[in-house]
């Protein structure tokens, strides 16, 4: 095989590890165990494939790098990454938006080493179907393990099941990602490829159903009608599909009859749990609750507002969860700020908010382009089994746009980089069945195809046999250097980035234990560590330097706290609690009018912040303007979330009492 196959091999293989084992990457020492871990697992793997490609382009090997990667798909990724570094000129919190875009560039780089080596070999796309299903079916055993509290209790999760995913619709939305490749095997495989995956897409439907996300239920539902509908309705289509039919009709049956046996055990199990639950908690058989869907529709109509106060160029890629709170809170649970949302639960919508009409725009042409080579290669498929992985992908496309319309997989990059090989296999299909239409003749002939000719490298011949159009990487060699350099550039990037965060969210957990325990000295050196480039927010957008700011406040260090909650103010300036804590400084030292100043910024953003409204109340308390204080703090609405209301109530009635008697 020599260096050339070799190394391609290599290349596959790293991007395949980039499949299987890195959705179980997680940390408990972070505070989110998968978001950052994850980045950089993926980030290290693509780094080594994209080393092992520059080696080769070193090594003189030819690479099918040309047509393949001359697309609008592409040229769509490419323009909404430019697009939100441009937003950047709007963004308030640069180290999160440079890190979102990173995240965008890596997805990129992904798809890109995808689709170069899939064009060599497109038969390959089996194997990344067969990878995604092996990690569907992780997943799926870990989340039914869990859901039966038999096991992996351990995996921090907001609710079981969420398997590795730390989240329950993370993990149904990575799930529907692997169910199609488990499906397409279930026709093309043979012997244990297809048992594997007829219990991988059983296991998968059967967890599916006992998640209960309901975005996901709806994106299947959705793709699995516009797929149906785009394969009757064409005539080369249809025509294709009644060959389908007649040679495949017993692996049809057996899809759908594995598809129907985990979706009914998983009702069956739904309805089971419910019953026994109904007569202590008064359970339904499915969650009907609206209080979610509520919540994303303020949350959608405070993000199109966000939208058209910024309609250029966003506020900012990574800035929303800054931004929001300046749109209200009333019906939402952040109402108290006590919860603080990072994101409107709509991919696209979130997306039209941080980069504005032009970045929606270049974010939707990838889905539109995914989709038209989807159709294009299912009516000029040469194979049965090309036909059937462009209607897999197709469908796993459509499944990922509607999910993405109630969900947020854009935020993970696991779930970026199962889009990218759908993007990637769903361009090489394409292209395949373009260079097999353009091969026929006008009598419907097709040309002699000849082997390789005397000294041609294997990855030329692998290519040509597969009618794909290859130029040697001697054409343009110094665009290739160049587009290779700037990669690079991008992927140590990526790394050094995601090691500087991951470095810091361990620090940050070690402080917020600290906190648990009142060791303040302790809070203050961790966030200290905490706190560098790129990383000056938690999780929930609270600044670090507020931390270090309630600690040394805590101290008497008022002085020492007011620098804190000022540096905090800078990275955050819409944090109700960040403005709250520096009016109570400037109250201490005296600042009367700037405290109030504070106080009533805080109260402007979140009306029911009740721990500010009492703040602000004793200010004019102790300043002698009773009837101020009262009228203030009669915004709140008994009962109180601030266990001060009732003392401070009955102190500032009994002054007036005593004003109205004399």
């Amino acid at each position: 095989m020599g260096i050339g196959g070799t190394l391609r091999r290599s290349v596959y293989s790293l991007l395949l590890l980039a499949i299987c084992p890195i959705p179980f990457v997680l940390l408990r020492s972070t505070l989110d165990p998968t978001l950052i871990p994850q980045f950089l697992a993926v980030s290290v793997v693509i780094s080594a494939a994209f080393a092992l490609l520059v080696i080769r382009f070193v090594a003189g090997r030819e690479m099918a790098v040309t047509d393949v990667l001359r697309n609008g798909l592409l040229l769509s990724m490419i323009a909404y990454c430019l697009v939100s570094v441009l937003s950047l000129l709007a963004a308030i919190e640069i180290g999160e938006s440079v890190f979102e875009v990173l995240k965008i560039a890596l997805a990129i780089v992904a798809y890109m080493l995808f689709a170069m080596t899939l064009v060599e070999h497109p038969d390959r796309i089996e194997f990344l179907a067969m990878a995604m299903t092996l990690t569907g079916f992780g997943l799926s055993l870990i989340a039914a393990i869990q859901y039966f509290d038999a096991g992996f209790g351990w995996i921090p999760g907001n609710v079981i099941p969420s398997a590795t995913m730390a989240n329950k619709n993370l993990l149904s939305s990575i799930l529907l990602s692997a169910l199609p490749f488990s499906v397409y095997l279930i026709f093309t495989g043979r012997g244990h490829v297809q048992s594997a995956a007829s219990v991988s897409a059983a296991l998968t439907s059967y967890v599916l159903v006992i998640s209960q996300t309901r975005s996901v239920w709806l994106a299947i539902g959705l793709s699995g009608i516009f797929t149906v509908l785009a394969v009757l309705f064409s005539p080369r289509l249809s025509k294709r599909l009644y060959g389908i039919e007649a040679a495949f009709r017993r692996r049809a049956l057996l899809a759908l009859a594995v598809l129907l046996t985990g979706t009914m055990a998983g009702g069956v199990t739904l309805a089971a749990r419910s019953s026994s639950k109904a007569s202590l908690t008064g359970g339904k058989f499915i969650n009907t609750s609206s209080a979610s869907m509520n919540e994303r529709l303020i949350l959608w109509d405070h993000s199109l507002r966000m939208y058209l106060d910024n309609p250029y160029i966003g506020c900012g890629i990574g800035n929303w969860k800054i931004n929001i709170p300046l749109y209200g809170a009333e019906g939402l649970p952040s109402e108290t700020g006590t919860v603080f949302f990072q994101r409107p639960h709509n991919d696209f919508l979130w997306v039209l908010a941080e980069t504005g009409a032009t970045g929606l725009l270049c974010y939707l042409m990838i889905f539109v382009f995914a989709a038209r080579y989807c159709l294009k290669a299912m009516a000029r498929a040469e194979t049965d089994s090309d036909f059937l992985a462009a209607v897999a992908i197709l469908f796993g496309v459509l499944a990922y746009a509607v999910d993405a319309s109630f969900s947020f997989p854009k935020e993970r990059i696991v779930h970026q980089v199962f889009l990218m090989a759908y993007l990637a296999a769903a361009t090489v299909l394409h292209a395949k069945s373009r260079a097999a239409h353009l091969r026929l003749s006008p009598t419907g002939s097709s040309r002699k195809e000849t082997g390789p000719s005397p000294g041609q490298t294997d990855s030329v011949a692998a290519a040509k046999h597969s009618s794909l159009n290859v130029l040697p990487h001697t054409h343009n060699k110094m665009t290739y250097a160049a587009a290779m350099v700037i990669i690079a550039i991008v992927l140590a990037a990526c790394d050094v980035i995601g090691f500087i965060r991951l470095k810091s969210e361990i620090h940050m957990s070690r402080a917020f234990a600290a906190v648990a325990v009142s060791d303040r000295e302790r809070v203050i050196s961790e966030i200290r560590l905490a706190e560098m480039p790129f990383s000056a927010l938690d999780p929930t957008s609270t600044p670090l330097a507020w931390y270090s700011g309630v600690a040394q406040f805590e101290l008497n260090h008022v002085d020492s706290a007011m620098v804190e909650f000022e540096r905090a103010l800078k990275h955050n300036p819409h944090h109700v609690h960040v403005l709250n804590n520096l009016g109570t400084c400037y109250e201490v030292k005296g600042a009367h009018e700037t405290a109030i100043d504070y106080y009533n910024r805080a109260i402007g953003i979140l009306p029911s912040f009740d721990e500010a409204i009492i703040n602000l109340a004793a200010v004019y308390y102790n300043q002698g303007e009773f009837e101020q204080a009262y009228s203030v703090i009669r915004r709140i609405e008994s009962p109180s979330t601030d266990s001060r209301y009732e003392l401070f109530l009955s102190k500032i009635s009994a002054h007036i009492k005593e004003a109205e008697q004399d």
